[in-house]
């Protein structure tokens, strides 16, 4: 029977928690790049890309947005593919640069790639899952319209990304110098 208002799993909750860890990761390697003055425009696309994953991942998984489900899967979708195809073609260059002996050579670091790729399978499974039950139960009518306004929650965990950001990048800077 149907939920009148569906509610994530505690391990998409889990996995949102995560994605959303990785996403402030990215975005303050991102600010470090940009501070470096060497690579502006790909700090600029780690912020950019950490910054919607986070947003996203929010917006599916504690307001129930169909829309950031889907914005995530997609980027979740993409991600995967990606380092699929990376290590698929790291194991085919090493066959080919000098057989499978340097295949072989290699095992570790490429059994590490291949277990992140595991992860960012489940990732993607799981958030193409709620997407599909967000879809459903927003065409039953079940859930309302995504309310597009912030709330004082919503401002609080933006304060908490923001501190957690800066938090990141002063334990950087105070390592370093």
């Amino acid at each position: 029977m149907n939920q009148p208002n569906p509610l994530p799993s505690p391990d998409h909750m889990e996995i949102s928690i995560g994605v959303i860890a990785v996403g402030l990761v990215t975005v303050t390697v991102g600010l470090l790049i940009c501070m470096s003055m060497v690579g502006v425009l790909a700090g600029v696309i780690l912020v950019g890309f950490g910054g919607l994953t986070v947003w996203s991942q929010y917006l599916a998984t504690f307001r129930r947005d169909a829309w950031g489900a889907l914005v995530i899967s997609i980027q979740c979708s993409l991600i995967t593919l990606f380092l699929l195809a990376n290590l698929i073609l790291w194991i085919m260059v090493r066959y080919w640069i000098s057989g499978m002996k340097t295949v072989l050579n290699m095992a570790t670091p490429m059994m590490m790639l291949g277990a992140v790729v595991g992860i960012c399978l489940w990732v993607t499974v799981a958030n193409w899952q709620w997407y599909w039950k967000l879809r459903k139960a927003t065409q039953a009518g079940l859930i309302a319209p995504a309310w597009r306004h912030l709330s004082v929650s919503d401002l609080l965990a933006l304060m908490v990304m923001i501190g957690v950001i800066f938090g990141m990048l002063n334990f950087v800077f105070k390592t370093m110098w």
